[in-house]
């Protein structure tokens, strides 16, 4: 018995653990906060009375009451949400069309900024008249200037038509609606050429269609009705060739309503922008050239749409505290109620430093490191980003630093100068040489004069007179044996001397 009681208080002790871990199990998972919902955001110029709409020609037809619906027009819309307005991704804001458009398909349209980043996608299905933009983390990520367009194609939603008395030949066209691409863009255009409706006789009628760019014909669609009050009844005659873009359609003689319906192919969808396909076709008649021979058709799908959304920025730009130059090289954080959310922030040449993407809120920059040469400033730099006059104003501040002190340079000790050295014993000088004495030339030994031979004259006849030394004649002739003046053969004599002599040393010193 005292086993089988410890056995049932251990089973009892493993049935409450077990219950206690199951219901705490199921406490957590019912406690436990469920993703938050997308929220609904104000928005203004989305509502029906802040639509345009224009036709196919670009006239304003906005307060028209009735709009055809077999003519396409384009509706618009230039939407924006107030600043400091929190947007999360997935939030979302209806936009409503006036009652007297439709649209023409289902539709999704995205909204870019402008550089191409999705900011959200507008939706609206066909026959609706309501229609939702849901926002992106693009958008999600600004605090103010949020604003846009939305633009897309619609049909009217007037049954009425042109009396049948009013033309000869129309031209209408629409989508396809069961041939679409996997992400239900269409894929096919319908085309529908209604002509004699009042039912005339014509004769040699033959129609020339020419298919506008970005698609191209399906071959054997092409279906030729006879109509009676507005109904098909039974199938036409008709000839049909192509030759390009155009089609030929020879009906022959006629004298009955006739409806023409065939299918293009679409070649080149953008899904960034509206598409527009166009049609002409022209009528040939030999008796009726008083009617117009020319219809022309469109069909318009799509549309366009843009978002932008702008955060707080702040520029710093740093100087010398001295020179009042910029600085180039400090580096900064920045933070946000003193808490860092950005590190490695360096001044350029311009001394200057860019942040944007800011949320409301404090911020202060902190200078980590000061340049080469500069003393770092501890204090921080605040700034706020806050909303002013409706827009954020561009926060710009200034900062400086001071240089250091330049500290002096330890002289240096100057060097010992060198001992001089003793002077050397100086040479005593040579004995100069006695001169040579010079050579005395070769003396000739002058030659003594001939004593000339004196005639004794003819005493008594007369002779010459006597020359003075004036020049005159004395009258008088040299007296018999009377001797020569001896001092003229001596100066002869010493000039042929100094005469030789000079012509020796001439040849000593030539030689």
């Amino acid at each position: 018995m005292k086993k089988i009681a410890q056995e049932l208080k251990l089973w009892k002790t493993f049935f409450w653990f077990s219950l206690v871990l199951i219901l705490g199990i199921v406490g957590i998972s019912r406690v436990t906060r469920a993703p938050a919902s997308a929220a609904e955001l104000e928005v203004v110029g989305l509502d029906a009375n802040s639509a345009t709409i224009t036709d196919s020609e670009g006239r304003d037809v906005t307060h028209e009451a009735e709009l055809s619906r077999y003519s396409h027009y384009t509706v618009a819309y230039h939407w924006s949400i107030a600043d400091a307005q929190t947007i999360t991704a997935g939030d979302t804001v209806n936009f409503e069309l006036p009652d007297s458009v439709q649209a023409i398909s289902d539709l999704k349209i995205n909204l870019t900024d402008k550089d191409g980043t999705v900011v959200g996608t507008a939706e609206i299905k066909k026959g609706q008249g309501v229609g939702t933009i849901t926002f992106s983390h693009a958008l999600a990520q600004t605090i103010y200037g949020r604003e846009g367009t939305l633009k897309f194609t619609v049909f009217g939603t007037n049954e009425t038509q042109a009396s049948n008395s009013d033309w000869l030949i129309n031209k209408y066209g629409w989508l396809n609606q069961d041939a679409t691409n996997e992400d239900g863009t269409p894929d096919e255009l319908y085309w529908n050429i209604a002509i004699n409706p009042n039912a005339e006789p014509l004769s040699q009628v033959v129609l020339t269609d020419t298919l506008g760019p970005d698609q191209t014909f399906i071959p054997d669609s092409l279906v030729a009705m006879i109509r009676v009050n507005g109904v098909n009844v039974e199938p036409a005659a008709v000839k049909v060739s192509t030759k390009g873009n155009q089609i030929f359609v020879d009906l022959g003689d006629i004298n009955q309503e006739i409806s023409i319906v065939y299918r293009t192919k679409i070649t080149n969808l953008n899904l960034d922008a509206g598409n527009k396909w166009t049609n002409n076709t022209e009528i040939n008649v030999t008796d009726r050239e008083h009617h117009g021979t020319i219809s022309s058709g469109s069909i318009a799908w799509g549309g366009t749409g843009t978002g932008t959304g702008y955060k707080g920025s702040a520029k710093l730009t740093k100087y010398d505290g001295k020179a009042q130059t910029q600085l180039a090289g400090a580096i900064y954080e920045l933070q946000k109620n003193g808490v860092v959310i950005r590190q490695g922030l360096v001044t350029d040449v311009q001394g200057e430093i860019y942040v944007e993407g800011l949320d409301f809120g404090s911020y202060a920059f902190v200078e980590t490191k000061a340049p080469d040469g500069y003393a770092l400033h501890h204090e921080p730099v605040p700034f706020m980003i806050t909303l002013e006059n409706g827009a954020y104003s561009h926060v710009q501040i200034t900062d400086r630093d001071y240089p250091l002190p330049v500290k002096p340079t330890t002289p240096v000790k100057p060097t010992t100068p060198a001992k001089p050295t003793t002077p050397a014993k100086p040479t005593v000088p040579t004995k100069p040489t006695t001169p040579t004495r010079p050579e005395i030339p070769n003396q000739v030994e002058p030659k003594v004069p001939v004593k000339p031979h004196v005639t004794k004259p003819v005493v008594g006849r007369p002779g010459p007179k006597k020359v003075s030394s004036a020049g005159k004649s004395t009258g008088k002739l040299p007296q018999a044996g009377a001797q020569a003046d001896p001092k003229w053969p001596a100066v002869l004599g010493l000039l042929g001397i100094v005469t030789l002599f000079g012509e020796e040393f001439i040849r000593k010193v030539e030689s």
